[in-house]
């Protein structure tokens, strides 16, 4: 199976698009660790549906609503607490994830897959609304998931599933500036993926807010790029879309444009492929009137809406594709 994870902010989780927020109960907030459904018209989903109707993938998702009426286990909204009796899932594929709630007090799971024993989870946290993710890999196939608390309580959100010759997952986490994204969540959302394609959005509007320096941006970028290169990825890395509204914050000298440049010259200098998103949506608004070209391409001033997903989808898909990368 070919690993095409894609890495980046909330353009990436999904933020924007059509039915996400309403899918969140609690409501979403910033940097939500919540993964997203598959249903939502982000780019990353898009992407799926055009990769998996040209290679015969497929993927699958259980909410925790769905998996409360597996035996053992029950609703506790918006989980699915896992009781001590064994839970079982059965699945096809080769790659299954799972994320479950982080809870202050003791919290222990013991995840088998196929009757044999990963071992005990640890899932305690001090961290408020901290979720944990846990990727397997496995051969191509049916299998049988178990699930069973062993201490505390269990709370799992979602489960993933995928199989075929592709798998597109979604490693997108809000809010985060390229340095917060490496030493946050490298293992978990990364690392743990095994990728074989890397679809690298630039995290270019949270790096500006944050006011780093252009130097470090450029410093975190290529670091991001050769970490991902280290597990053997190729790397594309994509561009973030204009926004509206000021593009210089009062505190800064430094426009957003000029980190949406720095990002197209770690591209240059780590020789990768670039797609230009930003280039193409900002011909696309060229000339227009704020307020036509928010509702042509916009959700809000920073992020884009289900036209916007698109564009992003089809310039990654036309730069697998054009590129060769799903035929090696």
């Amino acid at each position: 199976m070919k690993r095409i994870l894609c890495t980046g902010d909330s353009h990436t989780w999904g933020e924007g698009a059509a039915g996400l927020a309403e899918e969140f109960d609690p409501p979403m907030v910033a940097g939500d660790l919540r993964l997203t459904r598959f249903c939502s018209g982000g780019y990353v989903n898009r992407l799926r549906h055009k990769i998996n109707q040209y290679t015969g993938s497929y993927a699958k998702e259980w909410t925790a609503k769905e998996i409360s009426g597996l035996p053992g286990a029950s609703l506790s909204a918006p989980w699915a607490e896992v009781g001590e009796e064994a839970v079982f899932l059965l699945f096809s594929g080769a790659l299954i994830r799972m994320e479950f709630c982080a809870q202050s007090s003791p919290s222990v799971v013991e995840v088998s897959i196929d009757g044999v024993s990963s071992g005990l989870m640890d899932l305690q946290s001090q961290v408020k609304n901290d979720y944990r993710l846990l990727t397997f890999h496995l051969e191509e196939g049916e299998h049988r998931l178990s699930l069973r608390a062993c201490r505390g309580k269990v709370f799992l959100y979602r489960i993933e599933s995928y199989g075929g010759s592709c798998a597109v997952i979604n490693s997108g986490v809000g809010s985060s500036p390229s340095l917060w994204y490496k030493e946050r969540f490298w293992e978990s959302h990364v690392a743990s993926v095994n990728p074989d394609i890397v679809l690298m959005e630039a995290h270019s509007i949270n790096d500006w807010l944050t006011g780093i320096s252009l130097d470090n941006c450029y410093r975190n970028l290529m670091e991001l790029i050769e970490g991902f290169r280290s597990l053997g990825s190729s790397v594309i890395l994509m561009t973030v879309s204009p926004i509206l509204g000021e593009q210089r914050l009062m505190s800064m000298i430094t426009e957003y444009g000029d980190y949406v440049d720095m990002s197209r010259r770690a591209a240059m200098d780590a020789k990768i492929p670039l797609c230009d998103a930003n280039a193409i949506m900002t011909e696309c608004i060229r000339g227009l009137p704020e307020g036509k070209a928010s509702s042509l391409l916009f959700y809000n001033g920073w992020h884009v809406n289900d036209r916007g997903h698109a564009l992003y989808a089809e310039l990654l898909a036309q730069t697998l594709l054009n590129g060769g990368y799903l035929d090696q």
